[in-house]
C-alpha cells in the first residue's frame, strides 16, 4: 500500500562548494543553479515522454499560454495568488523588468539569451517597449518576429523571475555587488534562512507556496562538502541524505545497502576528447585561421577515434551507468537520433593504415610516428578535480602510444581549463557537457567561432552549417528530424571530436527521503513532492 506523504522533516543535500551567487542573473555554476531551483519560480514545469523522446511544458506560475497563429507573439496569464516572501504579490511586471536586466550591459549577466528573434533599435539593443508588452498584472506578452520557431519563443521567454520591487531600487552598476546575491528575496516553496560560508545554507518551507502544491519538507539544508569521499562518510552516518554526482564504482558499493538507492539522470551528459582543427598560436595573436599541424586532416582525427578503445573506457569508468556516443545526440531523444551509424569499433591497425596513407609513419625506427622529420607528439589537457577525465586520459595515453603516438597530459584548475578552452589554446582536450533540451547544437558546431565559442575545436563545416541553419529556423524542431540525422551523419563522417560515451549523473538517497524524481531535468526535479518516511 502506498505511503501518504507527510508534513515535516528536514532533508541534508552534500554540495562540493558554496554557490557562487543566489542570483538567478549571474548564477553560472551547478551549485548556484540548484539552490536556486529551490527558491525561485518558473514560468512552467516540464514533462519529458521517455517513449518519444519529446518533452512538453505544463503549468506552474503560468497557468495558461496561447501562442498566436503567426508564431510572433506568446501571451502568458499568471497565477494572481503568488507572492514573494516578504508578501509582494508576483505579477508581469517582474518579468518585464527581469528581462531588461539580462540584457543591460551594465549588468553583464551570463543567462543573456540571443536576440535575433526580436525587435531591435538600430544600434542593436533590444526595443523593450514593443517586445514586452504587460496589460495587467496577470499578464504579459512577448513579441518576436514572425515565423519565429515555436521552441525559440518559449526558450527565449522562460528565464528566471526576480522581484522588481527590491532591485529597482538598485542602480544595474551596483546590482552585481548588492546584498541581494548573498539574502534573495525569493518566491516558491523554500526561503533562505540561513548562510554560513564553507558550512551550510539552510532552507525554510514558505507555507504560503502552493504552485503546483505545497512543500512537504519543513527544511532543505544544503552541507558545503568539498570533497567525495567526506560526502560519502556523511552519507553512510546518517549526517546526508542525498549525494550528487557518484562515481559509478562507488555508487555500485551503495547499491549493496539496502538503505540507499541510486536514481539516474539519463541521456543529458556527454565526454569527449576535442582536436583543435587550428594551429593556437597565430590564432591567439592574431585571429587568423591556419591549420593545425596534426589535426586539421579528418583522416588523422578519424584514426585516432580508431586508436582509442572507447568500449574499454565506457566499461570501466561506467558500468551499466554509460553507452558508447557515436555523435552529439543522445539515444534519449529518440525522435532525432540517428541509430543507421555504424559503430566505429576500436580498430589499432585501421588506425595505422589511415595514418601512414597520410604521410604518418614511423621512418626514423625510434617507434613514434613521424612525418617530413616532425614526430606525432602532442599534449592532451584537462581539468584537475576530476577523476573521470583523469582515468580517460591515462587510457588514452596508453592507447595511442601503442600506435606510435606520444602525449604528455597536462591537468589544469577549473577555471584556467575553462579559459583555455575558449580561446581555443589547446591541441588537443578531454571535456564535454550537458546537453540543452532543444537540441540546439550551432554553439558546439557552428562555424563562426567568434559567437560559437563552445566549438572549442574550431571545427568549421559549410555542410554542417547548412544542416545547423535548417534545425534552428525550422517552425517545429520535430519536423527536421531528417535534418538532425544528416547532421549527425555528417560529424560522424569528419570526426571533429572523438566522442567517447554519455553517461549517468548518478545520486544516492537515503530511503528516508521520499517522493524523489530524478531524471533528465535534474536530481531534484519536483522537490516538493518530497517527504520523510522514518522507517521505510
Amino acid at each position: 500500500m502506498p505511503h501518504t506523504p507527510s508534513d515535516g522533516g528536514i532533508a541534508t543535500i552534500a554540495l562540493s562548494s558554496d554557490p557562487e551567487t543566489l542570483s538567478p542573473l549571474f548564477a553560472t555554476g551547478t551549485n548556484s543553479s540548484a539552490v536556486i531551483y529551490f527558491l525561485y519560480p518558473d514560468l512552467v514545469e516540464y514533462d519529458f515522454n521517455e517513449i518519444t523522446g519529446r518533452d512538453t511544458n505544463l503549468p506552474s506560475l503560468a497557468n495558461s499560454w496561447t501562442i498566436s497563429d503567426d508564431y510572433s507573439t506568446v501571451t502568458y496569464h499568471l497565477h494572481t495568488h503568488a507572492h514573494w516572501q516578504d508578501g509582494k504579490k508576483i505579477t508581469a511586471h517582474d518579468f518585464a523588468y527581469t528581462y531588461r536586466l539580462y540584457f543591460d550591459p551594465q549588468i553583464g549577466s551570463a543567462r543573456r539569451t540571443r536576440s535575433d528573434i526580436v525587435q531591435t533599435r538600430d544600434d542593436g539593443s533590444i526595443d523593450w517597449e514593443n517586445v514586452i508588452r504587460t496589460p495587467d498584472d496577470s499578464t504579459i506578452v512577448f513579441h518576436f518576429k514572425k515565423n519565429t520557431p515555436h521552441h525559440r519563443m518559449t526558450e527565449w521567454a522562460q528565464q528566471t523571475p526576480i522581484p522588481k520591487h527590491v532591485l529597482d531600487t538598485i542602480p544595474p552598476s551596483r546590482i552585481r555587488t548588492s546584498w541581494f546575491n548573498q539574502k534573495p528575496v525569493s518566491g516558491k516553496h523554500f526561503i533562505l534562512e540561513r548562510w554560513e560560508r564553507k558550512q551550510n545554507l539552510i532552507l525554510k518551507r514558505n507555507s504560503e507556496w502552493t504552485i503546483p502544491d505545497k512543500a512537504h519538507l519543513d527544511q532543505i539544508v544544503f552541507r558545503i562538502i568539498p570533497d567525495m569521499t567526506t560526502r560519502l562518510i556523511e552519507l553512510q552516518s546518517g549526517r546526508v541524505d542525498v549525494v550528487e554526482g557518484v562515481n559509478p564504482s562507488d555508487a555500485a558499493e551503495l547499491r549493496k545497502q539496502s538503505r540507499f538507492r541510486i536514481e539516474r539522470q539519463s541521456g543529458r551528459r556527454v565526454e569527449f576528447v576535442g582536436w583543435n582543427h587550428i594551429d593556437p598560436s597565430p590564432y591567439i595573436s592574431s585571429g587568423t585561421i591556419k591549420p593545425h599541424k596534426f589535426f586539421s586532416d579528418q583522416r588523422v582525427r578519424k584514426a585516432l577515434s580508431y586508436a582509442i578503445h572507447r568500449a574499454e573506457i565506457t566499461q570501466n569508468w561506467c558500468g551499466e551507468y554509460g553507452q558508447i556516443a557515436s555523435g552529439p545526440v543522445s539515444p534519449v531523444f529518440r525522435w532525432a537520433y540517428n541509430d543507421q551509424l555504424p559503430e566505429m569499433t576500436y580498430d589499432p591497425d585501421s588506425a595505422r593504415i589511415i595514418l601512414q596513407s597520410a604521410g604518418w609513419a614511423d621512418h626514423d625506427g625510434d617507434g613514434i610516428l613521424d612525418n617530413n622529420g616532425k614526430p606525432f607528439q602532442f599534449t592532451l589537457t584537462t581539468n584537475t578535480g576530476n577523476p573521470r577525465r583523469e582515468f580517460i586520459a591515462q587510457k588514452i595515453q596508453s592507447d595511442l602510444l601503442r600506435i606510435g603516438i606520444k602525449i604528455e597530459i597536462q591537468m589544469l584548475e577549473t577555471a584556467a581549463f575553462n579559459a583555455a578552452l575558449r580561446e581555443r589554446k589547446l591541441d588537443a582536450f578531454i571535456t564535454g557537457y550537458s546537453v540543452n533540451m532543444n537540441l540546439d547544437l550551432q554553439p558546439q558546431f557552428g562555424s563562426d567561432l567568434k559567437k560559437n565559442t563552445f566549438n572549442a575545436s574550431g571545427y568549421q563545416s559549410a555542410e554542417a552549417d547548412s544542416l545547423l541553419n535548417v534545425i534552428y529556423n525550422a517552425a517545429d524542431r520535430y519536423s527536421v528530424a531528417d535534418a538532425y540525422r544528416a547532421l549527425q551523419s555528417v560529424i560522424y563522417r569528419d570526426q571533429p571530436v572523438t566522442f567517447l560515451f554519455w553517461y549517468d549523473n548518478l545520486t544516492v538517497f537515503n530511503n528516508r527521503v521520499r517522493g524523489t524524481h530524478a531524471d533528465i531535468y535534474s536530481p531534484y526535479h519536483r522537490f516538493w513532492e518530497w517527504y520523510i518516511e522514518e522507517n521505510p
